[in-house]
């Protein structure tokens, strides 16, 4: 395959022919390769400081420990089977009526309700924590799966039953109970799924910020105290609530209430079946894997050592975090991603300033949120003060220690209610492999994990890594103005810091962007233009900036630029999983990533020579120039 005709196949043809998705796996490529040697590394230093082989250097690695520790256990597990779990679930069957479910709901944080209490930032106040609440999710991706038209919808919903079926019956219900218990549970599902969100309606999070009175939340509900309920699990009282989804609790009346009760209930275990099979013996994970398997094409489950190496991970991210960038991050590299950072973020500053379709008021706040946005590289400075918290107690099974460690973080969490906002707190791990920026922070954030090539690499030169590193840099600014962020300002608070004109002009050009993206299609299905229009945005403005700071960069290379950006994105995917993700995820497919991005620029047509007979050709008038 030629450049100027597939600008992904002709980089990542080779690999994409001999790659091989793992079975436990729905895709494969550079991000998960990177992501499995970083898994690798850590697997095999978690074994070593189990046996006594690495020095374990604070408290928070010791109970981390001990928590693998219970996580390989398979013996243990196997022996167990259901019976850890089983006290819980008769607390759920016990509940005689609505009353005394709603109780249980406020002693149990954890379990399934039909309304879900959070607390994090006020998107208004982005300095103070506030409450939110927002409705259940349905037993199938999103709503839109429950239509008749939709190719997977009915076969998922089927595939969903038969898991819970099984694990019903295994558990040890009757044939009839577990029967009817599906049937209800599925009816209540039914019942609500209409007035949950779409993902495109979810992509667009600042329609999630909805602030009414503890009055008006309070009339939602005719059979139970909203007000009761929100004040009695942050054990204090509330004034005003942030509702993400009004729809769904406008409509709350209609399905939770005393007559539905039986309904509920099943419903609640149901979805404990659902979320438990993780946690106990091998033999219910995998019957617990059918649906997933059906949703993402995997043809297996992972290894147990992989399974317990996950569990720790996201278990004890900022401990492990900790110890991969103190371990495995080079104060070299770091220095030298942070003067990229500088780089680009001044020539994005240097982009902004001579802006042809905004108006100078807008293009100076433009370029004060971007002097205020914070800049973290590599590891957080401190680990989260909530894992003092924490202790495993090797008396208690893996499933009594998880759900105790996931109720710490949930109190600890509930408990900011009011607080200020923690701003040094880290999103994700040291070890992921990937980055974000944070709207309610007006922060980027690139953790270790993903300082590596083809992503980045001190020896892989400057045109490499700003194709690679730069651009990932460049298109986390980027969602400071995408059609989300652009709605923060500095100080990452909702607020309207545009000129009316200027923002009707940065739709116009958004809705250019949907409309191209609209005509794409996959051998998996069509792409949306609207779900993946903050992605393309941030990808366009990346690229655009991370390419004028490499060309001010001595000998650099735009053929390298461009072939290790299409390289970043090799990716192999499984055609179920590629379906999902064109439904569901905010992200264009990585091909087109690749592919269409650098059509916008003249430089891409220079470089390889591509002209209007070649397929990689964009006609000038749908070129599109935001940042």
């Amino acid at each position: 395959m030629n450049i100027k005709d597939d600008l992904f196949l002709a980089v990542n043809g080779l690999d994409l022919q001999s790659m091989e998705i793992p079975d436990d796996k729905p895709m494969y490529g550079n991000f998960i390769r990177i992501d499995e040697d970083v898994e690798r590394t850590l697997m095999n230093d978690i074994v070593k400081m189990k046996d006594g082989n690495l020095p374990l250097t604070n408290t928070y690695q010791k109970e981390m420990i001990a928590f693998y520790k219970q996580a390989m256990d398979y013996t243990r597990k196997e022996k167990e089977s259901w019976d850890p779990f089983r006290p819980y679930i008769k607390k759920i069957e016990s509940l005689k009526d609505f009353k005394e479910l709603v109780d249980f709901s406020t002693k149990n944080i954890l379990v399934s309700f039909p309304i879900n209490l959070s607390v994090s930032s006020d998107m208004k106040n982005a300095t103070t924590n506030t409450v939110y609440v927002s409705g259940a999710n349905t037993f199938l991706p999103d709503k839109t799966y429950y239509e008749e038209t939709h190719p997977n919808g009915a076969l998922l919903l089927n595939v969903a039953k038969e898991q819970v079926r099984s694990l019903l019956l295994d558990y040890g219900y009757p044939q009839q109970e577990a029967e009817e218990m599906i049937e209800e549970a599925f009816y209540f599902d039914r019942q609500f799924k209409d007035y949950t969100k779409t993902s495109i309606e979810r992509s667009n999070y600042a329609e999630s910020y909805n602030p009414r009175s503890i009055e008006e939340v309070e009339a939602y509900l005719s059979h139970m105290s909203l007000k009761t309920w929100i004040s009695t699990i942050l054990n204090q009282d509330v004034m005003e609530v942030i509702v993400e989804n009004p729809n769904y609790f406008e409509h709350l009346n209609e399905f939770f209430h005393p007559n539905n009760f039986k309904a509920i209930q099943s419903w609640m275990i149901v979805c404990e079946f659902l979320s438990v099979g993780a946690l106990l013996s091998e033999d219910i994970r995998e019957k617990s894997s059918v649906y997933t398997k059906a949703l993402t094409g995997n043809t297996a489950i992972s290894t147990k050592e992989k399974h317990a190496y996950r569990l720790v991970s996201s278990t004890f991210k900022d401990v492990l975090g900790d110890y991969y960038g103190k371990t495995y991050f080079g104060q070299e590299a770091k220095k030298d991603v942070e003067d990229m950072v500088a780089r680009i973020i001044d020539t994005y500053r240097k982009r902004l300033s001579r802006n042809t379709w905004l108006s100078k008021e807008t293009i100076e706040k433009a370029i004060t949120k971007l002097n205020k946005i914070e800049v973290l590289i590599g590891y957080p400075s401190k680990i989260d003060k909530v894992y003092s918290h924490v202790h495993v107690d090797e008396t208690k099974s893996f499933y009594e220690n998880y759900m105790h460690i996931r109720e710490v973080f949930e109190l600890h969490q509930l408990a900011q209610y009011k607080k200020p906002v923690d701003r040094s707190k880290w999103e994700m791990g040291a070890h992921d492999v990937n980055a974000y920026y944070h709207p309610f922070n007006n922060l980027i954030c690139f953790p270790a994990g993903i300082l590596q090539s083809p992503f980045y690499s001190l020896s892989q030169g400057d045109s490499k890594n700003y194709g690679g590193i730069g651009a990932v840099i460049a298109h986390e600014i980027s969602h400071a103005f995408d059609n989300n962020g652009a709605k923060f300002d500095e100080f990452g608070n909702l607020n309207n810091w545009w000129k009316e004109e200027d923002f009707n002009v940065f739709h116009q050009k958004a809705q250019q962007m949907i409309d191209l993206w609209d005509t794409f299609t996959t051998a998996d299905g069509k792409v949306s233009g609207e779900l993946t229009v903050s992605e393309n945005i941030a990808d366009l403005g990346g690229l655009a900036c991370a390419l004028e700071s490499l060309k001010q960069k001595e000998g650099y290379c735009l053929k390298d630029f461009f072939t290790n950006w299409a390289r970043v994105w090799c990716l192999k995917v499984r055609p179920e999983f590629a379906q999902l993700l064109l439904q569901m995820d905010v992200h264009a497919p990585a091909s087109l990533r690749a592919n269409i991005t650098p059509r916008h620029f003249d430089e891409f047509y220079q470089t390889f020579e591509v002209t209007s007979e070649h397929q990689m050709y964009l006609k000038p008038e749908h070129r599109i120039t935001i940042w």
